[in-house]
């Protein structure tokens, strides 16, 4: 049965991270990795924060992400007035100031036959955040470990998949045919329209799911 669920506005705050992670954020350019420090800082009062590393990946505009990481994760849809052939990835890694600086162990790489990009790590400090803008129609697999947080924002996808342990889902107008959310032991939290064939699990009886 397809459902769509609708919810109220809410103030700006509410979009934010649950788990303090850096809010997403568009890129302007798409040249491959660009040094640190090169596009300022925009974060939530009295959480400055640094770019560790960038990538921009030429891609199927109608393939996949597929994700596993132990940290925060933030995907949203490329600017359409930059990039009108929706036909790049860019990911970049972000960590407060003076915090964490080692991104070694993240494999970021797209398979051109199976039109995949997958962001893979075991390894890297869960205090960073890794922030993703994807072609609009790009279907989602991601896997969150520990307290690694995900947000999904105006995506429109056939799939979407997300699975976390201890950290929040977070679905704000997001539409899917299949939107599969699963977490063990953190919270699913919705915000605006999100619309599909929609099967949240929580197998934690503590576990609260927000409607907003």
């Amino acid at each position: 049965m397809i459902r769509r669920l609708e919810f109220s506005a809410l103030p700006p705050s509410a979009g934010r991270w649950a788990c303090l992670a850096g809010p997403a954020r568009r890129y302007r350019s798409c040249g491959g990795e660009r040094p640190l420090g090169s596009e300022p800082a925009v974060s939530p009062p009295g959480l400055a924060r640094q770019t560790l590393k960038e990538w921009a990946l030429l891609v199927s505009p109608f393939g996949r992400l597929r994700a596993q990481l132990p940290c925060h994760l933030a995907v949203r849809p490329l600017d359409p007035l930059t990039y009108p052939d929706g036909d790049r990835v860019l990911v970049a890694v972000r960590a407060a100031e003076g915090g964490a600086r080692d991104v070694a162990g993240l494999q970021v790489k797209y398979d051109e036959a199976l039109k995949e990009v997958a962001i893979v790590s075991d390894t890297i400090d869960p205090q960073v955040s890794v922030e993703v803008n994807a072609p609009l129609k790009f279907d989602l697999n991601i896997k969150s470990s520990g307290s690694g947080c995900v947000k999904v924002q105006n995506i429109e996808c056939d799939n979407c998949k997300i699975e976390t342990e201890q950290g929040t889902g977070i679905l704000q107008s997001v539409k899917s045919q299949k939107l599969h959310v699963q977490t063990k032991g953190g919270k699913v939290i919705c915000l605006g329209t999100v619309y599909g064939n929609i099967d949240i699990h929580a197998s934690d009886k503590i576990i609260s799911i927000s409607c907003r």
